[in-house]
């Protein structure tokens, strides 16, 4: 008789995966919080992203960073858990951390420092 106790962890993605979704979802949060402090120095026209720079303008700040960090999030989450399936997500996630840090993170907290 096989034991129905014992779950598969085939579909479980690995505490690097989790911790590197982690990261990237606590980037994303970070952004939100930069992105919006940086609109209100120095408006709409800093933002270096023209969709998200279109959205800012037609809906508002706090309305279109809730919106697109939702999405970012839920593709984080998304991606996590397909990690399993498709072999290169955790190098994938591993290179967006650096990228976003560095053209994302850091230039806002320079831009928001110097301002102050």
């Amino acid at each position: 008789m096989a034991n129905n106790n014992v779950k598969s962890n085939i579909n479980t993605p690995s505490k690097e995966v989790i911790v590197l979704g982690l990261i990237l979802i606590s980037l994303q949060v970070l952004d939100a919080i930069l992105t919006n402090i940086g609109m209100n120095l120095f408006g709409t026209g800093m933002e270096g992203n023209s969709l998200l720079r279109c959205v800012m303008e037609n809906c508002g700040t706090l309305t279109a960073l809730v919106v697109s960090k939702a999405f970012a999030i839920a593709t984080i989450i998304a991606l996590v858990y397909l990690s399993n399936q498709v072999k290169w997500i955790k190098v994938a996630l591993k290179g967006v951390i650096v990228i976003y840090f560095s053209f994302a993170i850091a230039p806002w907290t320079i831009l928001i420092s110097q301002s102050l």
